[in-house]
């Protein structure tokens, strides 16, 4: 075996004032302060999240609404529709006609035929009525 080399410790140089000041240091020593920040940075982003989860639960329950609410519409507008239509096939002339006559025994009415008393016979029913009597009170003794 051979020996290992002995270990020789450095000459200290003389420094130059431009030379930068560097030192080793042991790996134990920790900066608190970014390891609390880094922390609460989590904590924030964590409660960011479910921010934005619940806030998304609350968008999509409404969306949920707003659907429920356009289905109906339609749903009342075909009824709408349906309804109008029933309107119109009950308004029809031709199922008037035939629910009169068959339905309800009804039978067309034939033509129209007008009179128009003469002059003499309004004379003649005019001479036949009797003039009403007037009560005492109003008669006039001329």
């Amino acid at each position: 075996m051979t020996a290992s080399p002995a270990r020789t410790t450095a000459i200290p140089q003389p420094r130059s004032q431009d030379q930068v000041r560097l030192r080793v240091t042991s790996g134990r020593r920790r900066r608190r302060g970014f390891g609390v920040a880094a922390v609460l940075a989590a904590f924030a982003l964590l409660g960011a999240f479910f921010g934005l989860a619940a806030f998304h639960t609350v968008l999509v329950q409404g969306q949920y609404e707003v659907t429920q609410i356009d289905i109906q519409t339609a749903e009342r507008a075909n009824e709408l529709l349906e309804l109008r239509l029933d309107v119109a096939r009950l308004k029809n002339p031709d199922r008037l006609r035939n629910e009169a006559t068959y339905r309800l025994g009804l039978v067309p009415a034939g033509q129209t035929t007008y009179l128009a008393p003469s002059n003499a016979a309004v004379a003649e029913v005019a001479a036949a009525t009797l003039p009403l009597p007037v009560p005492e009170d109003e008669r006039s003794d001329s």
